[in-house]
């Protein structure tokens, strides 16, 4: 008899640790803990923008501004061949006076400093400054007959430039080239300038 108490005893105390292990988890996970620390306040770190226009450079006064894609920084020409350009500057695109009036040129010409200055347009209607020419009195003085005064590579369309002092007529001719398209390879555009400035086509 007394053993069978003893072996109920004995299951009541295992069946009590028991029973004490598996609700431990229980409490502890009922027991409110305390918040976490706020974390310190970060420091602003924005650095305010700067006044508008700082850090561009000015147009000169009264120039035109450039439309979206075109070269508008002026560049030294001349190129020794012909036209003495002496680093003039081209004006800033597009200049006053142009002297083209065809739409699809593909050589613009602007009267700068006595002279003409030339500018290579691209298939997107960009224009790259291109050489200085020298004045037309200048032009007689210096050659006799058919002269070469520029050959070069219009760089936004790849096609090659050439131009001419006619002395016989006292003109220029400016020969170049179309951008290629599907139906037309080297299509030639050439035209001609005299001293008043008039433009006749003979290729476009």
């Amino acid at each position: 008899m007394f053993r069978h108490k003893r072996s109920k005893l004995t299951i009541g105390v295992i069946l009590a640790l028991i029973l004490t292990i598996a609700l431990a988890p229980v409490v502890v996970a009922q027991t409110p803990q305390p918040p976490p620390p706020d974390p310190p306040p970060e420091e602003a770190t924005t650095t305010p923008a700067p006044p508008s226009g700082v850090g561009a450079t000015p147009p000169p006064p009264g120039a035109t501004p450039p439309p979206p894609g075109a070269t508008a920084t002026a560049t030294p020409t001349g190129n020794g061949n012909g036209g003495n350009g002496g680093g003039m500057m081209a004006p800033a695109w597009p200049p006053p006076g142009l002297i083209v009036t065809h739409a699809a040129t593909q050589v613009q010409l602007a009267p700068v400093n006595g002279g003409l200055q030339a500018y290579l347009i691209g298939s997107d209607g960009t224009g790259h400054s291109g050489p200085w020419i020298d004045s037309f009195s200048n032009l007689a003085q210096q050659h006799a007959g058919v002269a070469t005064l520029w050959t070069g590579t219009n760089p936004g369309t790849g096609k090659s430039v050439t131009i001419y002092y006619l002395a016989a007529e006292k003109k220029l001719r400016i020969s170049t080239y179309y951008p290629d398209t599907q139906y037309d390879t080297n299509k030639p555009y050439v035209f001609t300038v005299d001293s008043g400035h008039k433009v006749v086509h003979e290729q476009w």
